[in-house]
């Protein structure tokens, strides 16, 4: 996702448009005049931000800001072959032209507000803390896009990318408890099969022939942490994976609950597998 804060645009924008304004006049004064170091000094104070912006903000697309990116690499290479005598009249040229760059390139997008509260949830792959991050990397792309389906409110789509990060903890789980299953008499992969028949067919049975066996301490604290965990992925599935599967639409306040519920599972799992 290309994303970058309108507000930094807008105030290097305005300091261009400021330096602009102040080059106009002092073009009609003395347009054959060298530009002064300290005027070099202003102008390079703008353009650096401003191409470390575009840089950041560079991907295999290109840049949401290549026409300013141009106008940038214009000015430099003009300041880098002309320096301070660079005459006034075509510093203020260059810089009526960065303004106008920048204005283009703001005028190909529409841009969608995300209050700084949301914006944490944007591009977050520690959303779900450091020991999630560290212990499931293989839904660490969807706790990314559950992240910003939630910053958009985009709810429904936040919903299903969570339940998808949730699907990696029981496969997790079922994994530990070395659950077998069986289709249509062949061994059946775990990533295959129905939430239900992990649960109630894989882990299920496993707890409870567990819970048969000699007991110490320890054991007890395993098999409480594997029937918690059981039970907080069969509340998931009932409460969200069905409805979510049949055309049911989420709110924000539902989306915001799905992920608090399935960041405090997958955070129980990290600790505990």
């Amino acid at each position: 996702m290309n994303k970058f804060h309108v507000y930094s645009v807008a105030y290097w924008l305005s300091l261009a448009e400021s330096l602009s304004t102040g080059m106009s006049w002092a073009a009609t004064k003395s347009p054959g005049n060298p530009i002064l170091g300290v005027n070099v000094q202003h102008v390079m104070g703008i353009l650096a931000p401003l191409s470390e912006m575009c840089r950041v903000h560079h991907d295999e697309n290109g840049t949401p800001l290549s026409r300013t990116t141009d106008a940038i690499s214009s000015i430099e290479t003009k300041l880098k072959i002309h320096g301070e005598g660079m005459v006034i009249a075509m510093l203020q040229s260059e810089m009526q032209h960065l303004v106008r760059a920048i204005l283009l390139d703001l005028k190909d997008y529409q841009f969608i507000p995300i209050g700084k509260d949301a914006a944490q949830d944007l591009e977050n792959e520690k959303l779900f803390g450091e020991a999630v991050f560290l212990r499931f990397k293989d839904a660490r792309d969807e706790i990314i896009d559950g992240g910003n389906c939630l910053a958009l409110e985009l709810s429904t789509a936040a919903v299903f990318h969570f339940m998808r990060v949730a699907e990696y903890g029981l496969h997790e789980l079922a994994n530990e408890l070395k659950v077998t299953l069986v289709d249509h008499g062949e061994d059946q992969p775990i990533e295959l099969a129905t939430w239900d028949k992990i649960i109630n067919s894989g882990i299920a049975p496993k707890i409870a022939a567990a819970h048969q066996m000699a007991k110490d301490h320890e054991r007890e604290k395993q098999l409480q942490f594997y029937s918690d965990t059981a039970e907080h992925c069969k509340w998931l599935k009932d409460l969200w994976r069905n409805p979510i599967s049949h055309g049911k639409r989420y709110n924000q306040g539902e989306a915001l609950g799905v992920k608090t519920r399935v960041r405090d599972f997958m955070q129980v799992l990290a600790r505990g597998l």
